[in-house]
C-alpha cells in the first residue's frame, strides 16, 4: 500500500503529556472523524420513532375511548342529535379537503414550500381553521345527550388521536 492511500485510511494522533513528556500515539480513521455526520442520522431516526411512538400511544388511547364509550353505534342511533352531527360532518370534512389540498396538491403536486402556502392560497388556512372549530362545537351539540358532560373530554381525545393518525402516514 503506497504511502499517500495509507494516510487516507489512518490518521496518527500524537498526545504529549506535559508532566512526563511521554508520548501516547493513536490511530484513528476517516469514519471515526466523520461521525458528525452519523450522528445527525442517529438523531433523525430517534426523532421519527419517538413521533411514531408517541402517535401509537394516543391512536391506541383514541381507540380505547372509541371502543368503551360505543362511539360508532352512538354515531348510528337516534340519541344524538343528528342536525348538528350532520353540520359537525360538514364542516369536519370541510375543513379535511383543505387540508388535503395543502398536502397532497400544493406540497407534492405543485412542489411549494410549506412556508409559502399562504401564498397561494391565503384564505385557506382561516377557513380551515374556521371550519375545524365549527365541527368540534357542533359535535360537542350533537353527542351531548348521550354523553353530557364528558363530550368535549372524549371528542377531544378522539380529535388528539385522529390528528397523530396523521404522523404515522408516509408522507
Amino acid at each position: 500500500m503506497s504511502k499517500s492511500s495509507n494516510t487516507k485510511l489512518k490518521r496518527r494522533n500524537v498526545l504529549v503529556d506535559e508532566v512526563g513528556g511521554t508520548e501516547q500515539v493513536t490511530y484513528s480513521s476517516d469514519y471515526e472523524e466523520n461521525t458528525g455526520f452519523s450522528q445527525k442520522i442517529i438523531n433523525w431516526i430517534k426523532r421519527r420513532l419517538r413521533a411514531w411512538v408517541e402517535s401509537l400511544v394516543f391512536v391506541g388511547i383514541a381507540y380505547f375511548v372509541v371502543v368503551q364509550t360505543s362511539f360508532v353505534e352512538l354515531s348510528m342511533s337516534d340519541e344524538i342529535n343528528k342536525f348538528f352531527f350532520y353540520v359537525g360532518l360538514v364542516c369536519f370534512f370541510s375543513s379535511s379537503i383543505i387540508g388535503l389540498f395543502f398536502s397532497l396538491w400544493l406540497k407534492f403536486g405543485l412542489g411549494v414550500d410549506v412556508d409559502d402556502w399562504e401564498k397561494y392560497a391565503p384564505r385557506s388556512v382561516p377557513a380551515a381553521t374556521l371550519f375545524g372549530v365549527l365541527s368540534f362545537v357542533f359535535f360537542i351539540i350533537a353527542y351531548w345527550p348521550a354523553y353530557s358532560i364528558l363530550t368535549p373530554f372524549i371528542l377531544g381525545i378522539l380529535y388528539w388521536g385522529l390528528m397523530n393518525v396523521l404522523v404515522l402516514l408516509p408522507f
